[in-house]
Parts: structure tokens; C-alpha cells; sequence
């Protein structure tokens, strides 16, 4: 919905990650004090012993039932797995594959930034865009330090990914202490960064159109939790909407740049009628 959007520079993100890696040995013994195996972010990278069982059963079933419907593979795998004996001794076979927490760490880092442009965006004087992460771009600038700072030594000097079966945890996984570190080391850059909520611009679009009678496309409303359970639809209502927002925790972006700042961001708490003003803007620009 915002159009004055661009992607935060390479230049800056790599200057943000020369600071942050630089404190890595301080980073890791702030984030896993009783070592990385012990701490909440290795299972992100590495499977369990069950975990592996799983993934292996399901490569397993996955073969097995193509191979039944359309006959033999054409390749033939050399992971043949017994499973009787698999379900007996997987937890006594199970070899843990090897863990570099400073690579890991530097790639969480990327995790981190990206989170943070989730619930706002990166802004400077002067400028009339705002500006966010392009995921990729940040995985590359992240390499190119690890590299430059000797965290990597091979070729092809790449940084591990979390693993899509993985992936899922990284919204459930505190990244708050990563993002105090990309937060203090924001000096270094010619950036700040502000809180922008884009639901709530949605809503005030949906609301909108709901009173301009353009209801045709539009979903239902559900005044709270209990009516959605009931199907029990009302009409969308600005202020009350305001006052469930208020009443919300802030991300953890917002904890994190209090954390450091000491102060609520640009932007925190909502000024409702800015964003009517925003969106207001938005739509006549069109």
C-alpha cells in the first residue's frame, strides 16, 4: 500500500554487520551462555535424533508410494532404510552433524534485520522514502563480512540456511537480543528507524470501502475472537479498532529499540490520525 518504498542499501546493511560481527564472541555468551548446542537457537539449524526420523521416514514413504503408482524410479538411492530397525536404534545411530555458531549466528542476523522491517522501516533526513530489507540482498552483504572478517575460510564462503522444514520456528524464536546489537550499531549508518503498522492502514482501507457500500469483495468483519467463533458479523468501527491496538503488546522490534534507546520509536504509539492522513494521501496520489 505504501508506494515511497526502496530497499535499504547493501552498502548499509554491510556496514551494519561490520559492527554486529565484531562483537560476536560477546554476542555468543550473551545468547547462549551455557554453550550453543544449550541454547535456543541451534535446533533452528540442526534436527534431533526424532527429527531425523521423521525426515527420513517421510523421503522414505515419499519414494515408496510414487514407485507404486508409476513404477520403478530411475534412480537408484543408496539410503535403503529397514524400518524395524530404524524405529529400534535411531536414537543410538543418530550422528549429529557438525555446528559452527559463529556462522549460524551471522546468518540469524540476516533473520533478525529482516524481522525488524516486519513491524517498521528504515528512514533518513531528508529523504521521503522508507526503506526495508530485501532478504536475499542481506544474506549476500552477510557473507561478504563473515568472508571479509575471516568467519569463513572456504570457498565458496557461504553462510548456512535455516532449513525450510525450520523455518517455521524463526517466528516463534526471540530475536530480541539480535536486534538490540543491529539497533546500537544503527549510529554507524546515516539511518533511523520508525514504527509502521501496515494493518492498520489495510483496515482503514477496508473500512472505507465498507462505508462507500463497495462491500461486494470484501470479508467479513468480526467485531472480536468470540463473534468470529459464533459467526456473529458487524459493521468495522474505526475507534474501536483503535482501542484493541493499544491495548497490544509491542513487537519485538519496538522492545528491542527501547531496549536501547530508551524511548518509544517514531511512530510508537499509533496517532491515528496520521494514518487516516496517510491513507488519506495514498489514495489521492493514485
Amino acid at each position: 500500500m505504501i508506494d515511497n518504498l526502496k530497499y535499504l542499501p547493501r552498502k548499509t546493511i554491510i556496514q551494519l554487520f561490520n559492527e554486529v560481527f565484531d562483537q560476536l564472541p560477546r554476542v555468543l555468551a550473551d545468547v547462549a551462555p551455557d554453550g550453543w548446542e544449550q541454547g535456543p537457537y541451534y535446533p533452528l539449524f540442526h534436527f534431533s535424533p526424532e527429527e531425523e526420523l521423521l525426515r527420513t521416514l517421510l523421503s522414505k514413504l515419499a519414494k515408496t508410494q510414487y514407485e507404486q503408482r508409476f513404477g520403478v524410479l530411475k534412480h537408484q538411492y543408496s539410503d535403503a532404510v529397514d524400518l524395524e530397525t530404524l524405529f529400534k536404534n535411531f536414537a543410538f545411530t543418530h550422528e549429529p552433524k557438525p555446528f559452527y555458531p559463529e556462522k549460524e549466528l551471522c546468518s540469524l542476523f540476516v533473520d533478525a534485520l529482516s524481522a525488524i522491517c516486519h513491524s517498521g522501516k528504515f528512514n533518513r533526513e531528508n529523504d521521503t522514502f522508507f526503506y526495508e530489507v530485501n532478504p536475499p540482498v542481506a544474506h549476500s552483504a552477510a557473507e561478504i563480512v563473515a568472508r571479509d572478517k575471516g568467519i569463513t575460510t572456504e570457498r565458496p564462503y557461504h553462510l548456512p540456511f535455516i532449513p525450510w522444514e525450520k523455518r517455521i520456528l524463526i517466528i516463534e524464536a526471540n530475536l530480541i537480543p539480535l536486534m538490540r546489537y543491529l539497533f546500537q550499531a544503527l549510529h554507524k549508518t546515516d539511518f533511523h528507524w520508525e514504527y509502521v503498522d501496515y494493518e492498520v492502514l489495510e483496515f482503514i482501507g477496508y473500512c472505507s470501502a465498507y462505508q462507500a457500500g463497495e462491500t461486494k469483495d470484501l470479508a467479513p468483519y468480526y467485531a472480536n475472537e468470540n463473534d468470529h467463533k459464533l459467526g456473529i458479523t458487524s459493521a468495522p468501527n474505526l475507534e474501536d479498532y483503535f482501542k484493541q491496538v493499544d491495548k497490544e503488546l509491542p513487537s519485538d522490534a519496538v522492545v528491542a529499540y527501547v531496549d536501547v534507546f530508551g524511548k518509544w520509536p517514531n511512530g510508537f504509539p499509533l496517532d491515528k490520525d496520521r494514518y487516516l492522513e496517510w491513507h488519506k494521501k495514498l489514495n489521492t496520489d493514485k
